[in-house]
């Protein structure tokens, strides 16, 4: 059973890890169709991209770390005993607070008007 978390875990890790490419690929490609149709499109799908991506990932990692943490015996934020678990833990919850509290609602705000622009035909772009 703790094979079956440790490869969940390590997935879930990469999920979240390849939204850094796919980021900086998405982002290049919004670069290149500044101005035009297009861009929305790309914006869209760099939202789309990175909230599914990052919430399979992060629940992921969430779900399966904690499983891990209580199967292996570890303690939570155990600094002493294990530091390396306890700085990747607080660095997580930072990383999570971070996302709750700036980027969800940025996407969601975000999203909403890339759909109400591309409703109204959607010429010209995002950049004006």
């Amino acid at each position: 059973m703790i094979n079956l978390f440790r490869i969940l875990h390590i997935l879930s890790a990469t999920m979240t890890l390849a939204l850094l490419p796919v980021s900086i690929i998405l982002l290049g490609r919004m670069k290149a169709t500044k101005g035009t149709p297009a861009e929305l499109v790309t914006m869209g799908n760099l939202n789309l991209i990175g909230k599914t991506m990052g919430m399979i990932g992060g629940l992921g990692l969430l779900v399966t770390g904690g499983a891990l943490v209580g199967i292996e015996g570890y303690k939570w934020f155990s600094f002493s005993e294990f530091p390396w678990l306890a700085w990747k833990q607080t660095i997580y919850v930072l990383i999570l607070i971070i996302n709750f509290a700036l980027v969800m609602p940025a996407s969601k705000k975000m999203g909403g008007l890339i759909a109400e622009r591309m409703a109204a035909g959607g010429t010209g772009g995002a950049t004006e």
